[in-house]
């Protein structure tokens, strides 16, 4: 922690009248493949950004299409055993992957029941995570309920998972 180095190519810059320079807009996430250190990806409200170089460069991942820029991102994931496979939670409109590295985007299979709030909206996804050594497993946290959930591509299912008493609900917003 001594010695810190920007590590900003690719992300995008706040463009506001009068601009003063290069000032970068908000992130709202950023990811580390478990098991490629290297590999990071950064979000802001309405773009995706890949480094497959520790963030030293960064490439916008296209996200038109199912994925609408109106969609507030609020987390991703990365699959650490598929390199195109990137997962990106929203404020609001549920949880979305590629497959193909931003080529297509759909909803993801699991059924988000559980997160559904009525009127087409989903609870906020606050923070994502694939299981590194089954890619078959996401992890959801909620981020207004504060529930953790277990999701399983193979049965389309996802179950919230009990939180001990002695941890509280704000304490596992974001892992």
């Amino acid at each position: 922690g001594k010695t810190w180095v920007q590590r900003n190519n690719g992300l995008p810059l706040k463009i506001v009248y009068p601009c003063s320079g290069n000032e970068y807009r908000r992130l709202t996430t950023r990811d580390v493949d478990a098991l490629n250190p290297e590999r990071i990806a950064s979000t802001e409200s309405s773009s995706l950004v890949l480094s497959m170089e520790g963030g030293g460069n960064g490439e916008h991942i296209e996200t038109d299409g199912t994925v609408k820029r109106s969609n507030y991102f609020t987390s991703v994931s990365l699959d650490p055993g598929n390199e195109e496979r990137i997962i990106l939670g929203t404020s609001f409109s549920g949880i979305f992957e590629t497959k193909n590295r931003g080529g297509v985007w759909e909803k993801i299979s699991i059924d988000l029941n559980p997160l559904y709030r009525g009127a087409g909206f989903y609870e906020e996804i606050s923070a994502l995570g694939i299981d590194p050594y089954d890619n078959n497993k996401l992890y959801v946290s909620a981020g207004f309920s504060g529930g953790v959930f277990s999701g399983s591509y193979s049965d389309s299912s996802l179950n919230q998972l009990a939180i001990p008493s002695a941890i509280t609900s704000g304490s596992v917003k974001g892992f």
